[in-house]
């Protein structure tokens, strides 16, 4: 690791220098893994004994790479777009299992102990924790261990009509077919490999359930290789309940400052702002500070204005403000890049606001040029007082405002956090009229986890509206599911396991269940069976979102879970994580020994005679909910309640009293 911060590269020569780095390394891996695999296949299998080892090990060293080559640089915010070698700007990340055990990684180099002895693993977390990097980090290390073949995916590129496997022959296969699906389908179940899945957040949303499901047909498919997915928190990960899930650990002060060094060539902004938050101002922006991310927007931030913001949304707006005002080191410090579209700094956040929500909506980040194009033109219909040509705009976003990166011909924002930011500044701004339908909306319609960050930076921006609506609709829905839930007599039961089960089984429907090998292979060889299964034991109300997801207790038992999700259950990781004191998630042991009844799944209800709340099994189905519920305090609900009808009870007093002046 380099501790000298990297230089602007040219990536198309600099992969020339890289390439007899990576080849040696590509080299071992090919010929201990994946020769023999192939040579395995055409012996075993007729129909592949026309196969040309030579070909096929070729296309696998040229992705390789390929790849290598890419993953081997970032682009970040803070340089625009001009590319920096990921060795130089990366500060080692910990991973950290989720889980009654305290097992931490500190992801320096392969570790046989970390991916290969946990064999599926996601990383989730927050944005800006550097997941997506982790990733890359993770592939590169694979050259120097030579222990399997690496493959590295980009969810986002999988569609309804986009398979996975369609995905990895695309990357293998850019131009010629020289070999067809089959046969990579066949030497993946080989095992010699290691998937990369980085994004699960960022599939469209439109597709996310069929790509979902085509993931988890090809992880049972190919389940003697390593898996390791990436995502924001989503309640569809809950699919793979045989993965193992990791977070990434906060950052340290000392590596805060790392980072901070490293973004720096000359030290100068970095240890004036070092020496600003040692003074006193380190505590009020500890949040900032433990977020990859946010440490390297506040230096983009602070070299601006060597100022400190201490709001979220301030924060992000002194960083829009900085690109807005960019100067060209090229043609001089003084030298600010002329914008084509011609519109002021207020005009262009405006224009950005609506294009950060307008996409937000969309589920994605990612588009082709007539895509974005189409876009832009209808937010500039929407926006009649700001004249600018659509096509002056987007190359501002690439160039003189550089919100935006350029793949060819894709636009991609350059931060999912970035579109966030503008998207919760158009509700907190130009939506006051529509907010509480909006929010009421995003609540009802079940939005609030995919909106996750979007309502974070608003519970900054206009914490009256976020209370007002979001947290009071989540508070009376509780009250009502408390009130209304397990009022039956149940003599055989403790009553602290009752109570808990008041508290767990709110937000969503959900049933259990056992399945053996055999009945379990037959589910699973059609998805569609397996979710009709679980739909039909749903009530017919409406049901946002159903998911049926496993995992394995032994080679012949398998836990069975589906739930149908109400609205709450998108805002609750959100108020957890703001530390609202009556809002915990529960501990969840994943080794614990679920005793459910076979036969089922069953549908679980308040009603004593349902098999899921006999003394046999109640305790164990606690322990199974605790995967997805919280504990929740009645008693601070009902007054926080209180306290915001009485907040809104004084602004209609107020706005009565100036109806009559």
């Amino acid at each position: 690791m380099h501790e000298a911060t990297g230089a602007l590269v040219d990536s198309h020569e600099t992969l020339k220098a890289l390439a007899p780095l990576a080849e040696p390394f590509i080299k071992v891996a090919v010929e201990k893994w994946l020769s023999p695999a192939i040579d395995k296949l055409g012996r075993v299998k007729d129909a592949f004994k026309r196969a040309r080892p030579e070909v096929i090990t070729k296309a696998f060293e040229e992705y390789l790479i390929r790849t290598y080559g890419r993953l081997s640089f970032m682009n970040t915010i803070v340089f625009g777009n001009q590319q920096r070698r990921i060795q130089d700007l990366y500060v080692p990340l910990t991973a950290c299992l989720r889980g009654p055990e305290r097992t931490e990684f500190k992801i320096i180099d392969w570790r046989d102990n970390f991916i290969p002895a946990f064999k599926r693993v996601i990383i989730t977390d927050t944005a800006g924790m550097g997941k997506s990097t982790v990733l890359k980090w993770l592939f590169l290390c694979c050259f120097g261990a030579s222990k399997c073949i690496p493959i590295f995916i980009e969810l986002r590129s999988l569609s309804a009509s986009k398979t996975l496997l369609d995905r990895i022959y695309e990357e293998l296969c850019p131009i010629d077919k020289i070999f067809d699906k089959e046969f990579l389908l066949h030497l993946i179940k080989s095992g010699q490999f290691i998937f990369f899945l980085d994004g699960f957040d960022e599939i469209a949303f439109e597709h996310r359930r069929k790509v979902t499901e085509d993931i988890q047909s090809f992880i049972a498919k190919a389940l003697e290789n390593l898996f390791v997915i990436t995502s924001r928190h989503e309640t569809a990960l809950a699919s793979f309940g045989e993965f193992r899930e990791f977070t990434i650990k906060p950052l340290s002060k000392q590596e805060a400052y790392q980072l901070l060094r490293r973004y720096d060539e000359s030290q100068e902004h970095a240890e004036a702002l070092i020496a600003e938050l040692e003074e006193s101002k380190y505590e009020q922006l500890k949040d900032l500070m433990e977020n990859p991310m946010l440490v390297s927007l506040l230096y983009k931030a602070y070299s601006y204005k060597p100022k400190v913001p201490f709001k979220k949304h301030i924060f992000y707006r002194q960083v829009f403000d900085s690109l807005f005002d960019m100067h060209d080191a090229t043609k001089g410090g003084a030298f600010v890049r002329k914008k084509q579209c011609n519109l002021d700094i207020d005009e262009f956040h405006q224009v950005m606001r609506d294009l950060g929500f307008t996409t937000a909506k969309l589920g994605k980040i990612e588009y082709p040029r007539d895509e974005i194009s189409d876009i832009i033109k209808k937010v500039r219909e929407r926006n009649t007082a700001v004249l600018f040509q659509p096509s002056a705009l987007l190359d501002d976003l690439v160039t003189t405002v550089p919100l935006f990166n350029r793949e060819g011909e894709h636009f991609k924002w350059a931060h999912k956090s970035v579109q966030d930011y503008f998207a919760s500044q158009f509700i907190a701004l130009d939506a006051k009229a529509d907010e509480v339908a909006l929010l009421t909306a995003i609540y009802e319609k079940g939005h609030a986890r995919r909106f996750e960050n979007i309502l974070d930076l608003l519970h900054d921006t206009d914490n009256k509206s976020f209370r007002r609506v979001l947290l009071a609709k989540l508070l009376e829905d509780y009250i009502a599911h408390y009130d209304g839930s397990y009022c039956h007599s149940y003599p055989e039961i403790d009553e602290d396991l009752i109570e808990e089960r008041r508290q767990l089984t709110f937000g969503y429907d959900i049933a259990l269940g056992h399945a053996t090998g055999r009945a379990f292979n037959k589910m699973l060889d059609s998805s569609d069976a397996l979710d009709s299964m679980f739909i039909k034991l749903f009530p017919k109300k409406a049901k946002l979102e159903i998911m049926v997801f496993f995992s394995s207790v032994s080679p012949n038992k398998h836990t069975l879970q589906g739930l149908s999700l109400k609205p709450a259950f998108g805002l609750l990781p959100l108020l957890a994580a703001r530390d609202y004191p009556y809002i915990k998630k529960a501990r969840w042991n994943p080794k614990q020994d679920i005793k459910l009844p076979t036969g089922g799944p069953h549908l679980l209800s308040d009603n004593p005679k349902c098999v899921l709340n006999s003394p046999r099994h109640f305790e164990s189905v606690n322990g199974a909910l605790r995967h997805h519920g919280y504990h929740i305090a009645i008693d601070q609900v009902r007054r926080t309640l209180q306290t915001i009808r009485e907040e809104m009870d004084d602004s209609k007093h107020a706005s009565q009293l100036l109806d009559n002046l």
